[in-house]
């Protein structure tokens, strides 16, 4: 049988219908109806009945062939009956009833917003059977709405129904992400007591993902936090601390799981259903694949009842990677087939128009049509042919422009702006929620930042550089069709959820590194989303024909299998594994192979069979073993510090945590933590010691920032925190990260910060600001929100953790509470505030920009209860911000009781 489906696969009948259509859909596309191809009718019966024996086959290659027949033969035959009928009949046959909800004309018409309609007409008794049928196998059933769905998402259903250990493997657009966020909705239907944990991979994810169980979870009784945040026990609200919410999901990184970890240790954190998402991470080169690593390995040793699953696109080898990461033999549900058709194509742009190739599909020649353009392209470099081929090629639903960094992708909005401007179409409708971020950009970044001036012209850009909030609310604003053209960098490879009708590449390059195919077919995922299309298309633009690449991407094999960087590290050489163990601070790289150094001390910390059970997992050759333990067991002769403490930080050298431990031990806890003035020191509020004041004074009688500067000193000693700075591309010296740090600390904004900076470095902002004037400011800019983003909420977060760890276990009960602010201190470096209030806040969602905001408002009795307060609210008298914030307010659902009078006159 396999030899009938794999003949009619490859019948030249089908295989030109195909190769027409595939033409058609872009002439109708571009509306070139002079280069449509004709299809021989009898050609295209034949061909029909090829694609439903495909349609019939269990390979999802054979129903990749069918499915898009039946696509097209819909896309461009919309009105045509009995064609529409035959593309439901296949589509059903492959198992993507998801995506036969948009052949309309085969339902009847209904004013509800269903997917569960009666068919307008008769199939024919044996074939409405059929059909019948499987719309009854293929339905969900979540909160009385059915969903027709694919048989993938079927089996994923039904998995997680029958099954603890799950690893998936699916594309990006194929809904893997809905059905799980809605099967979690339902356990906490169904659980008087249920704690998730959620593992995503970037802070904007966190965001992303909070917001979206927010709005599903609505009105129940369930706390949707992103970090952990140890509220002070007090006489207001001891009686508090018994009746948390039974009911909570953390959103986090998985930095931000470590502190969960710990309170699993002591037994007061317990999730019920665990998930990790974009589970290829694992594999990259640098710290946060061996972090993430670490955290998987944990999580059976202290939620051995937990519900665990992880999902990743085109992974071939979910069940083997489960077992390896997680110590469990895992159900695989795994699907390769999109449920969307894409339109590939190659764009050349020439002096006098443009040459379009079209992807015909693996082994056929590309069809090639000439368009002309009026006026002259010239040649230059991509930016500058990249506005002509979005404008003749983009529309005003949604574009994604690639680009493959940050500054090259501020570059071509700027330079398609200037286009647009010239043309006289700058938005003149913009929405009010664009209108909201240019407002809250002005008040929270600088009024002449680039996306101010790109948003006025429904364009944006979206980078790892932005601050989330600003990345959520610009993936927000194109969701929701009020921006048409975003410019975006890798951040897509992430996760981040961000769907559009069309993708244009200009380079096939991640930074400096070309995307390997694994990472092209991710990236081209978010062409097309079956929620609002059958079609998506991805456009590649191309230069220089002599230097033509995106054919051997789009006939590349995409799937892959997942290595964990400890593996590909473990697999060196002795002398080069040696190497890393014993690398001095100030000369390390900061790579994936040192930082599987930094593990394998971890597991010989906790005893030498441990680490010999680790290596014999990793199948390291006997000889490399003994090697490495003799060589670790060297550096490990004085060691004090209990592994307990190590292991909570396991990017740290538990050498260099030991010589920290040993500092602390000697000098005493007094001299590591913030002396303030209930500890007898009255200068620690100060905000006018100078530093000549402060070295002449004993480090107790200092202010907070000398404080917070000698700890950070006497910690880069031990740890070149300044090297691994530099590593990730922000070179500067410890004292300027402490200010960074302290400014940061004290709750002032961004915008300050910006400020700040450029009054230091005495930048030129006199009017008329000049096109190199706004490039100087716009340097800044990013350069302090890097900063921001690198230095405070990362690389401090990381070091001052070790420390509170390690004081922590040194401490009294007594000692704890007197010095609880140095506890939190990594808390409060990460969330960006003193203020216990806020940290509440942005721990529950709100973005820090708005919780600044609003701690201005909330009565002193209320400061540890802010959401509660929030809740209460009837009247924005209470709450005197400007509009835009107390909208955002509302759209998330923290002011869910304002009168009604009052949200139509918010959003008048």
């Amino acid at each position: 049988m396999a030899s009938t489906y794999e003949s009619a696969r490859y019948h030249p009948v089908l295989r030109s219908v195909l190769r027409s259509l595939v033409i058609n859909q872009f002439t109708k596309e571009y509306n070139l109806p002079e280069h449509e191809v004709e299809i021989n009718p009898e050609d295209f019966r034949k061909a029909a009945w090829l694609a439903t024996i495909c349609a019939n086959s269990e390979n999802e290659k054979h129903q990749f062939i069918a499915a898009t027949f039946a696509k097209l033969t819909y896309l461009q035959s919309p009105n045509d009956e009995s064609r529409t009928q035959l593309a439901y009949t296949i589509l059903s046959r492959t198992g993507n009833l998801a995506a036969s909800r948009h052949l309309e004309t085969v339902f009847e018409i209904t004013e509800e917003k269903t997917d569960d309609k009666q068919f307008k007409k008769s199939f024919g008794g044996a074939l409405d059977l059929e059909l019948g049928t499987k719309r009854n196998i293929n339905r969900i059933e979540i909160k009385n709405q059915s969903y027709f769905v694919t048989d993938f998402q079927r089996k994923l259903w039904d998995n997680l129904q029958e099954h603890n250990n799950i690893a998936i493997s699916a594309p990006t657009s194929a809904g893997k992400s809905f059905f799980i966020q809605h099967f979690i909705g339902t356990l906490f239907g169904k659980n008087e007591e249920f704690k998730v944990l959620y593992i995503v991979p970037t802070k904007a994810l966190i965001s992303q993902s909070s917001d979206t169980f927010r709005k599903m979870l609505n009105g129940q009784d369930i706390a949707v936090k992103t970090a952990f945040v140890e509220e002070p026990v007090t006489k207001e609200n001891e009686s508090n601390q018994s009746t948390k919410s039974k009911k909570e999901i953390y959103c986090v990184t998985p930095e931000r799981c470590l502190k969960l970890i710990q309170q699993g240790r002591k037994g007061s954190f317990k999730p019920h259903f665990i998930f990790i998402d974009e589970i290829q991470n694992v594999e990259t080169n640098d710290n946060r694949a061996v972090l993430f690593e670490y955290v998987l390995a944990e999580f059976t040793k202290i939620w051995d009842e937990a519900k665990i699953l992880f999902a990743g696109p085109f992974i071939k080898n979910g069940k083997e990677l489960y077992k390896k990461l997680i110590s469990l033999t895992a159900e695989e549900v795994t699907t390769y087939l999109p449920p969307v058709y894409q339109l590939r194509l190659t764009v050349r742009v020439q002096k006098k128009g443009f040459k379009v190739l079209i992807h015909l599909g693996s082994g056929n020649k590309r069809y090639e049509i000439e368009i002309p353009q009026k006026n002259n392209l010239g040649a230059g470099s991509n930016k500058f042919f990249l506005a002509p081929v979005v404008m003749r090629f983009g529309k005003s639903d949604g574009n994604l422009i690639y680009a493959p960094k940050s500054n090259y992708c501020e570059g071509y909005a700027i330079e398609f702006i200037k286009e647009l401007n010239k043309q006289g179409k700058a938005n003149q409708n913009l929405h009010p929620a664009v209108m909201d971020l240019i407002e809250l950009l002005k008040d929270e970044i600088h009024p002449n930042y680039y996306l101010i001036y790109c948003l006025k012209y429904k364009v944006a850009f979206h980078h790892g550089k932005l601050p989330d909030m600003v990345k959520n609310e610009i993936e927000y604003l194109f969701e929701q069709g009020h921006i048409d053209y975003l410019f975006c960098t890798s951040t897509l490879l992430q996760g981040v959820n961000l769907p559009a009708p069309r993708m244009f590449l200009i380079s096939p390059t991640k930074d400096t590194t070309s995307l390997s195919p694994f990472e092209f077919g991710n990236l081209i995922g978010r062409a097309g989303r079956i929620k609002n299309s059958m079609v998506g298309t991805v456009l590649c633009v191309e230069t220089d024909p002599e230097n033509s690449w995106s054919l051997d991407y789009f006939d590349a094999e995409y799937t892959k299998e997942v290595v964990p960087t400890t593996d590909r590290s473990l697999n060196k050489t002795s002398e080069e594994i040696i190497n890393t163990l014993v690398r001095e601070p100030r000369l390390l790289k900061h790579t994936g192979a040192e930082y599987t150094g930094v593990l394998l001390k971890q597991k010989y910390l906790i005893g030498e069979d441990t680490l010999r059970s680790y290596l014999l997992e990793k199948q390291v050759d006997d000889n490399i073993s003994e090697l490495i333990i003799t060589e670790v067991s060297k550096q490990f002769e004085e060691i004090l510090i209990p592994s307990s403490i190590a292991e909570l930080n396991p990017t740290i050298d538990p050498l260099l945590q030991n010589k920290l431990y040993k500092e602390i031990k000697e000098d005493g806890i007094k001299n590591w933590v913030l002396i303030d003035e209930e500890g007898g020191n009255p200068n620690y509020s100060s905000k006018r010691m100078t530093r000549i004041a402060a070295e002449q004074l004993p480090y107790e009688q200092r202010n907070f920032y000398f404080q917070f500067e000698s700890l950070l000193l006497r910690m880069d000693e031990i740890f070149a925190i300044w090297k691994e700075a530099s590593m990730r591309r922000v070179g500067m010296g410890t004292k300027k990260m402490a200010y960074f740090g302290n400014t940061w600390l004290n709750s002032l904004p961004i915008s300050k910060l910006i400020e700040n900076d450029l009054k230091y470095h005495q930048v030129d902002l006199s009017k008329p600001l000049s096109l190199e004037k706004l490039k100087v400011i716009n340097s800044h800019i990013n350069g302090v929100i890097n900063i921001n983003s690198v230095i405070v909420t990362y690389i401090l977060v990381k070091y001052f953790k070790l420390l509170s760890d390690i004081l922590d276990s040194l401490m009294t009960q007594v000692q704890k509470e007197q010095f609880g602010r140095t506890l939190r201190l990594p808390t409060m470096l990460e969330l960006g505030t003193r203020k216990i209030e806020v940290l509440i806040m942005v721990s529950l969602g709100i973005p820090r920009p708005i919780a600044l905001r609003t701690a201005h408002f909330i009565p002193e009795k209320n400061r540890e209860t802010p959401i509660k307060w929030l809740e209460s609210i009837t009247t924005t008298k209470s709450l005197r911000m400007k509009r835009f914030y107390l909208r955002f307010l509302h759209r998330k659902g923290y002011l869910p009781n304002l009168r009604e009078d009052e949200v139509k006159r918010l959003f008048s």
